[in-house]
């Protein structure tokens, strides 16, 4: 479920019992709220839960009983307040992503400090010599749908790493998911 960036808040009970949807929930750098049981009882995400980087508040139960998430990916620098017991009946032990250096942030805040496995989002820019001075980036998913500029071409989030490359076709450039692009490109981790 991938929420647009036009959308600032999620409202109460938004999405309350849609227990259907399936995949990763996407919420966006645009958004800044979570409303009380905005996601509660959607036990079919089997996904990530991404959290962009201008959320600060998660209401009550706004994932009470989303017991399926694989994992948490928080991009903001801050760590967001968490209403009690927004995370009720949530995995606690799954893989939860931060920004780098902020771990120990989020371990001492509230309600944070209950996540058992923290990592760090990490970054590695790589060389990327095609003839025309294009840069490539080597990004670790699902975070690549955070990158900016937001467009990718060709996104790959099922497999554990790709390559993308800016292309710089034309005034704005555009990323390009080099593996889409290219029969026999592989990258060993």
């Amino acid at each position: 479920l991938d929420i647009p960036n036009s959308v600032k808040w999620i409202f109460d009970a938004a999405f309350s019992g849609c227990s259907g949807v399936t995949g990763s929930l996407n919420i966006p750098n645009s958004v800044s709220q979570i409303g009380e049981e905005a996601f509660s009882s959607c036990s079919g995400f089997d996904g990530a839960l991404i959290l962009g980087n201008s959320v600060r508040t998660l209401g009550y139960h706004a994932f009470v009983d989303c017991s399926n998430f694989s994992s948490l990916i928080c991009l903001a620098s801050t760590p967001p307040t968490i209403e009690w017991n927004a995370f009720y009946r949530f995995p606690m032990s799954i893989p939860i992503y931060v920004p780098y250096n902020t771990i120990n942030s989020y371990m001492a805040t509230s309600i944070w400090n209950e996540f058992t496995n923290y990592q760090e989002i990490a970054y590695i820019t790589i060389s990327c010599d095609n003839g025309n001075a294009d840069n490539g980036a080597f990004i670790a998913s699902p975070l690549a749908e955070n990158t900016a500029p937001t467009t990718v071409d060709n996104l790959i989030t099922e497999t554990a790493y790709d390559f993308y490359q800016f292309n710089l076709s034309d005034t704005l450039g555009e990323w390009q998911n080099y593996k889409a692009h290219t029969d026999d490109f592989n990258l060993v981790n």
